[in-house]
């Protein structure tokens, strides 16, 4: 009762509540659902009588969540300004206080799009151009993941802070590349008129920002990418994965169909039916993830596909068993192959058939469908025992029973 009196702002009912003999210090720290003592709640819902009146009772204006964000991260956030102002006032060495994953408050108020905080904080004299350890995050990149344009614009016309928007992450990534993945426009189109480079790569994998904006089927950011710099089409990742490859995995078929018409249309010197360096083509993803609908627009454009076959001898078929999950997705996307004379029978150079895959990752639909539509998948030479590829006694049942039911078949 009291955290719900907190949350709606009553301040009557949570005089009345507290007023009552019974209500502790204790009481007030204790937790809720989402880690939150009575002070983290009050902060967030930004009501200063109750804020204070729950500090008279002694419980520390320090005490963190489960998540270790303090008062100051979680009215930063909200854009709670007098108890930001307050903290800042009163216990300034708050802002130094790192949470789980090691973000301060004024990442917290990029993150939730508060320039005004992160004003207040610059006045306070805090270090808000601090990165994350480890990833090396900066406000910028929260403020991209985010959407805020207002916060961009913010670090922008800040002499003091503006060279946060050309800094980079420990992968490599500029706030280009966020802004690409999170997909608002509006912030993309501010950070390459203020001249983020747009053909930043990440050092780890080598991928551009319209792989990311395909990855992540925002299709405004693509068409304005392709617009500005073309030429990032044609370019692959470390791994030999171009634009096409992302734009699979995403299931976006509009993206798909942008791509088959800009590479025309720009005359770049791209082949969205080449395979990567391991042979992996923009099926083999599509089925990986299922995406039902971009497979159907792959085989229409790309025939050839279907019966293309990776360095490690899978061919699409194994790609749509080897992860679990959407197994109605996949069960389409092999049926509808299937009608092309994709190869359900098919064995890896290691011995892998669709149905081992089903048995590893013990997706019990799967495995029952396959059993049922492909019984002879149980009698191919040298492939490996789907039985031995998986612990799992629901699938050991599954076989069972297909065994006993074989046996009273052959007893009739």
């Amino acid at each position: 009762m009291l955290h719900d009196a907190i949350f709606r702002g009553k301040e009557q009912e949570f005089e009345h509540l507290v007023s009552n003999s019974s209500v502790n210090k204790s009481m007030l720290e204790k937790l809720n659902h989402r880690g939150y003592n009575a002070l983290h709640l009050a902060a967030s819902r930004g009501n200063e009588k109750i804020f204070h009146k729950i500090l008279s009772f002694g419980v520390d204006v320090k005490s963190t969540a489960i998540d270790r964000t303090n008062c100051l991260h979680i009215a930063a956030f909200d854009r709670v300004y007098p108890i930001c102002r307050f903290i800042l006032e009163n216990h300034k060495d708050m802002f130094s206080i790192k949470d789980r994953y090691n973000m301060n408050p004024a990442h917290w108020a990029a993150l939730g799009g508060q320039e005004s905080i992160l004003s207040l904080m610059i006045d306070f004299g805090c270090n808000v151009s601090e990165k994350t350890p480890k990833y090396e995050e900066n406000l910028i990149l929260f403020a991209c993941i985010s959407k805020s344009l207002s916060v961009c614009k913010f670090v922008q016309s800040r002499k003091e802070i503006c060279y946060l928007l050309h800094a980079v992450n420990s992968e490599g990534w500029n706030s280009i590349q966020y802004a690409a993945k999170s997909g608002d426009v509006d912030v993309f189109k501010f950070l390459v008129e203020n001249n983020v480079d747009i053909k930043n790569i990440s050092r780890k994998t080598g991928k551009n920002c319209l792989q990311t904006a395909c990855e992540k089927g925002n299709m405004e950011v693509c068409k304005y990418i392709i617009k500005k710099e073309p030429e990032l089409m044609k370019e692959n990742d470390r791994y030999g994965l171009h634009v096409g490859h992302f734009a699979a995995k995403s299931g976006d078929t509009d993206i798909l169909r942008l791509l088959i018409e800009m590479i025309k249309k720009y005359d770049i010197n791209c082949r969205l039916d080449k395979g990567s360096m391991d042979n992996i083509n923009i099926l083999h993803i599509a089925c990986r993830h299922a995406r039902y609908d971009m497979c159907v627009a792959i085989a229409e454009n790309y025939p050839q596909l279907i019966h293309e076959i990776t360095e490690k001898g899978w061919n699409a078929a194994l790609f749509i068993t080897e992860k679990s999950g959407a197994e109605k997705d996949r069960i389409a996307c092999l049926l509808y192959l299937e009608k092309r004379n994709l190869n359900v029978y098919h064995v890896s150079r290691s011995g892998k058939t669709i149905l081992y895959n089903a048995c590893a990752n013990r997706s019990t639909i799967l495995v029952k469908f396959l059993l049922k539509c492909y019984p002879d998948l149980l009698k191919i030479e040298k492939s490996m025992d789907p039985r031995k590829a998986a612990w799992s006694k629901e699938i050991e049942d599954i076989f069972d029973k297909l065994l006993e039911d074989n046996l009273n078949d052959n007893s009739l």
